[in-house]
């Protein structure tokens, strides 16, 4: 599945596959796809995406992106931000 274009995405440097499943297709893990050497993940990252109308690839990055992030499934914690106590 992925062959015929491995060629096209290494000379253009892709990284990162943005693979929108339809029908049949979405029932394949593509990144279990193997090519009896290497896995695909192996190769390139893939991002599943269910609809071309969910993503505007057009948005340019924010400069100065800022994020907190954070998962805890037990225990009590707290954290500041700024002037605010969470």
């Amino acid at each position: 599945m992925i062959q015929a274009l491995e060629n096209d995405l290494t000379i253009a440097n892709v990284e990162t596959i943005i693979y929108p499943p339809d029908s049949q297709l979405r029932y394949i893990p593509l990144t279990a796809l193997y090519d009896g050497n290497r896995w695909l993940v192996e190769k390139f990252q893939v991002n599943y995406i269910t609809a071309a109308s969910l993503t505007n690839l057009d948005i340019q990055p924010q400069i100065n992106l800022r994020i907190l992030a954070g998962a805890f499934s037990q225990g009590n914690y707290s954290f500041r931000v700024g002037d605010r106590l969470f």
